[in-house]
């Protein structure tokens, strides 16, 4: 069991902190540009920091002309299981004209409404606000621009809890080289090294939304153990990338069921 504990660390190290960056608060990152692609037209920026939303709607008013909203809303400690929620107020603004000089006597602001952020994943929430009376009601996603590519060598670690690995059980920290590849078609392979040079390899297929990647696929540690893997709320950056995990796996040929679950990440060698 401690050889297939050590080699599911290591196939999970490759993604891990990632979510440091994501729970930098106690949340998921939820920032990104927020739409309906049915709807394509209006939509919402939201820039999360620690555990408040900024989030600024760009709409139409009842004159069919360009309108704007924005909203503060904190995390609420007591969301729904599976949930995320942000609840909070929404404000209505006016000021001078963007081509003149700015005075601030003509900036009003006012208290038009609330509103809330219901996440139930990481790419999908329901975003519901009232403005003077009318209230509004949205299933949104992110919205994607551009994929990111994950290529690089990196170093760091994971960090997680273990279930159903019997004497293995509990929360597992360890440190990783990985090696990825990720190409035009969005395969990715993950090749992880641990300090005892043992190597496990992760392969699978790149999906993107908004700024948050997914990998999913199989991964395999010849004499040590196979089984599958999703890591998810992949962020990269000119540091590092980070992301959270998830992997069942067992022995070569034998079983799975030794169940991974955490997060990953590495710093750019």
């Amino acid at each position: 069991m401690k050889r297939i504990r050590d080699a599911i660390i290591t196939l999970l190290a490759i993604m891990v902190l990632a979510i440091g960056t994501a729970r930098g608060a106690s949340t998921t990152n939820y920032t990104d540009q927020w739409w309906i692609q049915a709807e394509s037209g209006w939509g919402a920026s939201v820039l999360q920091q620690a555990d408040t939303l900024f989030v600024c709607f760009f709409v139409y008013g009842t004159d069919n002309k360009p309108i704007w909203f924005v909203a503060v809303a904190t995390y609420r400690p007591d969301s729904p299981a599976g949930h995320q929620l942000f609840t909070g107020e929404l404000w209505v603004t006016t000021g001078p004209w963007y081509g003149g000089d700015f005075d601030p006597a003509l900036r009003t602001d006012r208290v038009a409404g609330t509103f809330s952020f219901d996440a139930d994943s990481g790419n999908t929430a329901m975003m519901a606000y009232t403005v003077d009376g009318t209230a509004v009601q949205k299933n949104v996603t992110r919205e994607t621009w551009a994929t990111q590519n994950l290529s690089g060598s990196y170093y760091g670690g994971d960090s997680g809890e273990q279930t159903f690995c019997g004497e293995d059980n509990g929360h597992w920290e360890t440190q990783y080289y990985y090696e990825i590849t990720h190409n035009a078609d969005n395969s990715v392979t993950i090749k992880m090294t641990d300090s005892k040079n043992r190597v496990a390899t992760a392969t699978g297929t790149y999906s993107q939304s908004g700024h948050m990647g997914q990998v999913t696929g199989t991964v395999l540690a010849p004499d040590q153990f196979a089984g599958t893997f999703d890591f998810f709320e992949i962020e990269r950056s000119p540091a590092g990338v980070t992301g959270r995990g998830h992997a069942v796996v067992g022995p070569v040929g034998g079983p799975g069921g030794c169940t991974w679950d955490g997060r990953w990440g590495g710093v750019r060698r």
